[in-house]
């Protein structure tokens, strides 16, 4: 992908190796996420493995009708995990619920502080799956 989309006012480019890096605006909404589903399946093709990391630091949380998506399905999308980074306590706290929430072999959804810590996360990842 190389360049960076916008998707209403989030942006989103890739990462090599094989990150989907979403800075979120305002509300992270289902509407976000389908998005976010559908350049993911674009970019499959060429990145079979996907991570999403989302920066918060610009988002006002995340809405009940994204909440009540994830209850339903709790891997909406077709990344090997996803990471948040920079979110406020509350969206922490609700992250941290709906990965409790999840079944097993649920996809990771994992909240970190900071972007580096975010990154070293993907980097431990992706030499998982080397290994």
């Amino acid at each position: 992908m190389g360049t960076m989309r916008t998707l209403g006012p989030h942006k989103v480019w890739l990462e090599a190796p094989g990150t989907l890096r979403v800075v979120v605006v305002g509300a992270f909404d289902v509407k976000l996420l389908r998005e976010l589903e559908d350049l993911a399946r674009e970019l499959q093709a060429q990145h079979p493995t996907l991570h999403l990391v989302a920066d918060m630091r610009q988002s006002t949380g995340i809405t009940p009708e994204l909440r009540q998506t994830f209850a339903e399905h709790p891997d909406p999308a077709p990344f090997a995990s996803r990471f948040i980074f920079g979110a406020s306590f509350a969206v922490r706290s609700i992250a941290s619920v709906m990965a409790q929430g999840g079944r097993p072999g649920t996809r990771p959804l994992i909240t970190v502080d900071t972007e580096d810590e975010a990154k070293d996360w993907v980097a431990a990842q992706h030499s998982q799956r080397a290994a």
